[in-house]
């Protein structure tokens, strides 16, 4: 495959994974905030009552991940091309994507599972399990690597010359946002509080990683687009 068709596979790859995710959470939202985990009963009845919304987005987060899965192979591979000493970098930015996103995927699984689980006979209380499981799971297991995936992400596009000195920044500033949700792991177990373990920093440390992701693949889509 030339470097062009890499770069368009890329940027498509990562608008697709944006808007996906994007779309996702957006449908999430529609089925209102989580009641109060203390009590497993009223949690099964939001999750079956919202299952359809809930489902739907687990679905287009998934197509989000696994598209932003290509970014990352595709920025590995353009960045290991730009210059044969840069494979440890493209290597420890490709494993980094992967890890976050994986992660992600882990902890939409156990979102599906349930509201998969909320639908049956099953017991509200191995419901309520499952979806925090899933919350936090979201939160600062998956953010740290994806932290250290976005600083690292923009420093090898830098190393590479892949885009200009804006997008370091871009992807350095987003890099320490994400950081500062990370200690929401002590921040206890409340889906409804902002700065806790499942709570809605989770949600919003998502966006700058999005942002710089989106942008990078414009800009690398500009690029193929003015080689060709």
């Amino acid at each position: 495959m030339t470097t062009e068709s890499v770069r368009r596979w890329t940027g498509m790859a990562g608008i697709a994974a944006t808007a996906a995710s994007f779309v996702g959470v957006g449908l999430f939202f529609t089925a209102g905030l989580p009641p109060s985990f203390a009590d497993a009963g009223r949690v099964a009845s939001y999750l079956k009552g919202g299952s359809v919304a809930f489902q739907t987005a687990a679905l287009l987060l998934l197509l989000g991940f696994a598209s932003a899965m290509v970014f990352v192979a595709g920025l590995r591979t353009l960045v290991v091309r730009a210059e044969a000493g840069n494979d440890f970098l493209g290597s420890a930015v490709f494993a980094l994507g992967l890890t976050s996103f994986l992660l992600g995927f882990a902890s939409v699984a156990l979102l599906i599972t349930a509201v998969a689980e909320s639908m049956s006979q099953a017991q509200p209380a191995s419901v309520r399990t499952l979806f925090e499981a899933s919350g936090i799971l979201a939160g600062a297991p998956s953010l740290l690597p994806l932290a250290f995936f976005v600083g690292a992400a923009g420093s090898a596009v830098r190393v590479a010359r892949l885009l200009p000195a804006w997008n370091v920044w871009l992807a350095w500033a987003a890099s320490i946002l994400v950081l500062l949700a990370v200690p929401s792991a002590y921040g206890g177990n409340d889906p409804n509080a902002f700065y806790s373990a499942d709570g809605l920093v989770t949600i919003a440390a998502g966006v700058p990683p999005y942002l710089w992701l989106v942008a990078t693949s414009i800009a690398i889509l500009r690029a193929a687009n003015l080689q060709s």
